[in-house]
């Protein structure tokens, strides 16, 4: 009998969601136990390791010196590329880690393994503010292997922003 049919037929289903749910703020914390369908695909599309041919991706963000700029809502990155005359594109990309991103005037840097993409020419920002509090976000840019993308902008809710590389 597996973990989840002997809490089932312990608690029932409604139990048993209770407990996994419970289980899951445990070990990841609250913010993950209510991570969203769009955090859990692009986790799982974020490979841990250079492997089968894929390349780095060093990503730095710097959010802006302005007062109330930083955030703790949730930003993920998407890439389009042009490799061989054929357009590509990454998945959506979850950036965090275990330091306090993206507060004001810091530089938030990621290493993501991606099949290769050619050529950057755009990346988008989606930016997921949660309906909190002080959420609102300022990006100044982005770059990507040392490709440029400016924004100087203000994120003030769920929304997705991209620009071409400059």
């Amino acid at each position: 009998m597996t973990s989840l049919q002997g809490l089932l037929r312990r608690f029932g289903a409604a139990g048993a969601a209770l407990t996994c749910a419970a289980l899951a703020v445990a070990v990841f914390g609250t913010k993950a136990a209510h991570a969203s369908p769009m955090r859990a695909s692009a986790i799982a599309a974020q490979p841990g390791q250079a492997s089968n041919g894929a390349s780095n991706y060093h990503i730095t963000f710097h959010t802006g010196d302005r007062a109330n700029a930083g955030t703790d809502g949730d930003v993920y990155l998407k890439l389009y590329g042009n490799k061989n005359g054929v357009g590509t594109s990454s998945p959506w990309l979850y950036l965090d880690d275990s330091s306090n991103n993206w507060e004001r005037n810091k530089y938030d840097v990621f290493d993501r393994y991606l099949t290769d993409l050619g050529t950057i020419k755009q990346a988008c920002v989606y930016f997921d503010d949660h309906g909190g509090y002080y959420s609102d976000w300022y990006l100044d840019w982005v770059t990507v292997n040392g490709k440029f993308f400016q924004y100087y902008r203000w994120f003030t809710h769920t929304e997705i922003a991209c620009r071409y590389a400059s």
